[in-house]
């Protein structure tokens, strides 16, 4: 970590995080999730359900699920798009009939070619599965082309399909793996294989303990790499009733054998947290996850909507009430919102009658420095604003 060399003054101390605990990812990591952002009221449409996100390889069209106005059932999957990936996202559109029905329909998933589509009935808690069946099961549709219409969908196949109930398909970027949840004797998350995109999948093993940890668990996601599997947990651990986590391996054919690790609580509140996608060039910096918050109480869709948030530089704010003794500063709890490229926002929460202190800004990486450009007391919050090179 390099020594920071800027820092401002404030009078009033700020909150401090308990034992002195990052509010991110890991020290040891160079990046981490800038705070969370709802998407706008286009998508997270108020007064309506809005989840499970997934994103088109161009990173232009959209999917997601809700029970807005103008759909077949209690959950349509939907669709919007943009004309590029800085253009704001267009009105979502109903996928139709052939997709939806008067039954949930939802936790839609793409191939890399975005020419499967795969999806749910549904999950365990309390949803009815599609056509009166007795379980909840994956969905599986094609089309010819990005500007066919999507054919009937039919049930994955047996080797993934089973007499218990499983949602949340995750396939991989090169269509030869599919993550996915399944709930009975046994729940958890699962992955299928198979050696190419025109063979059967083989049948589904249960993954390792160190994801299958706790005891709610529903989606996951497979990074473009095959490396990170992102996913959300009730584990110990877990700050909320559902948090987001994640599993890294050295390559796409090692075992998940290194212990998860909690996005921590710039992502995770104590609501739930759930439905991850994360873009192909994670985890450069830029690239962004969206993935859906519930703030409700109890462990169910009451109030959910989409959230985005972008890679950044691994940063943190620090606080001090004698700038004489270096072993002073301390990690505080803080926000840390991208303004543009190289400029960050963070804001500390200060109690209003508290003693002077002082406040600068670290961040990792050998080749990095910071750089303090303005600071201002703002109601109960102290505001800094930065920049960052490399």
């Amino acid at each position: 970590m390099n020594p920071p060399t800027h820092w401002a003054l404030c009078f009033s101390a700020c909150l401090l995080l308990a034992g002195g605990v990052s509010n991110h990812l890991a020290a040891a990591e160079s990046w981490m999730f800038a705070t969370p952002e709802p998407l706008p009221a286009s998508i997270n449409l108020p007064g309506h359900e809005s989840l499970a996100p997934w994103v088109s390889a161009n990173g232009l069209t959209l999917y997601f699920t809700s029970d807005r106005p103008g759909g077949y059932g209690k959950f349509d999957i939907w669709v919007s798009e943009r004309s590029s990936t800085d253009a704001p996202w267009g009105a979502p559109v109903n996928l139709g009939p052939t997709i939806n029905t008067a039954d949930p329909d939802g936790l839609p998933s793409l191939s890399a070619d975005e020419l499967t589509l795969y999806f749910g009935d549904g999950n365990a808690d309390g949803w009815t599965p599609r056509g009166g069946s007795d379980n909840l099961q994956i969905w599986v549709s094609t089309r010819a082309t990005r500007q066919s219409p999507w054919e009937p969908p039919t049930v994955l196949e047996p080797s993934v399909s089973s007499s218990d109930d499983e949602c949340c398909p995750s396939p991989s970027q090169d269509g030869l793996s599919m993550y996915f949840t399944r709930y009975g004797a046994q729940p958890g998350y699962f992955v299928a294989q198979r050696n190419s995109v025109t063979e059967p999948w083989r049948a589904a093993t249960r993954l390792p303990s160190t994801i299958n940890e706790g005891t709610w668990h529903m989606s996951s996601f497979i990074s473009a790499a095959d490396r990170h599997l992102f996913f959300d947990s009730n584990r110990s651990g877990s700050y909320g009733l559902n948090d987001l986590w994640l599993a890294t391996r050295a390559s796409a054919t090692d075992p998940w054998t290194n212990a998860a690790v909690n996005l921590g609580t710039q992502v995770n509140t104590s609501f739930l947290e759930f439905s991850p996608w994360v873009s192909a060039d994670f985890p450069n910096l830029g690239s962004f996850m969206l993935f859906t918050r519930n703030n409700s109480t109890i462990q169910e869709v009451q109030s959910s909507r989409i959230f985005r948030t972008e890679v950044i530089p691994n940063l943190t704010v620090l606080r001090s009430f004698n700038l004489n003794q270096e072993a002073a500063w301390t990690p505080v709890a803080a926000t840390f919102t991208k303004v543009s490229a190289n400029t960050i926002q963070s804001e500390v929460s200060v109690p209003l009658d508290s003693a002077e202190a002082f406040f600068r800004v670290s961040i990792e990486g050998d080749n990095r420095t910071v750089k303090i450009e303005s600071s201002e007391r703002v109601g109960s919050k102290f505001r800094l604003r930065y920049t960052w090179t490399e």
